[in-house]
């Protein structure tokens, strides 16, 4: 399902480099709906580029696959080749299911560190804030600011207090301009919330 208050994902409309664009060796995912200040190593896959939603200020490794195929379980026969009509092989007669070709989009919030050589399955949501350890497979969604490894992916510890956490939440500080976010001091969680809430107040 997709993010709370997903409005607040600010897609990619000029304040980012083109899709693919080198930013000194990094890139801005190739996909409909990015954030700012994303970026991604240049091997990143997205199974369904059109639907899927990163967040701005995310990071994400190398060999990253963001939603994948899937094949029906029940069939005689789990090969796409018997029931799409695109590959050309089953014949007019034999029922069509183009309907597995349809992925569900991965929603993905913003100030998200994703890790080497993870894979996140179709349909998952990853919270604001969360971190994923490399080489972990992601099968349920990721709640806010949680640390998850493992296959499948589990959930560690928080970065943060509940109550920081809900506060994080409320100010969404990756909505703020640019020249406001620059001024946070950001290697300190009090302070930074602090002047977070100056800047919400005016």
């Amino acid at each position: 399902m997709p993010l709370n208050n997903s409005s607040n994902i600010i897609v990619s409309a000029g304040n980012v480099p083109e899709s693919g664009e080198s930013m000194d060796s990094l890139f801005v995912p190739k996909i409909d709906h990015v954030g700012k200040q994303t970026y991604s190593a240049p091997d990143l896959l997205v199974s369904n580029p059109k639907q899927t939603v990163i967040g701005s200020f995310t990071s994400i490794g190398r060999r990253v696959r963001i939603g994948h195929g899937t094949h029906p379980q029940h069939y005689l026969s789990t090969s796409p080749y018997l029931y799409l009509d695109r590959l050309g092989y089953k014949t007019a007669k034999t029922p069509s299911h183009n309907e597995w070709e349809v992925l569900a989009p991965v929603y993905i919030g913003s100030d998200v560190w994703i890790g080497d050589d993870v894979l996140i399955k179709n349909g998952v949501t990853v919270g604001h804030g969360a971190i994923i350890g490399a080489k972990s497979v992601v099968t349920k969604d990721v709640p806010p600011y949680a640390i998850v490894c493992g296959i499948p992916a589990k959930v560690l510890r928080y970065r943060f207090s509940p109550d920081i956490i809900k506060k994080l939440l409320k100010l969404k500080w990756w909505t703020l301009p640019h020249a406001k976010i620059k001024q946070i001091p950001y290697d300190d969680i009090a302070k930074a919330i602090r002047v977070i809430e100056r800047f919400r107040v005016k």
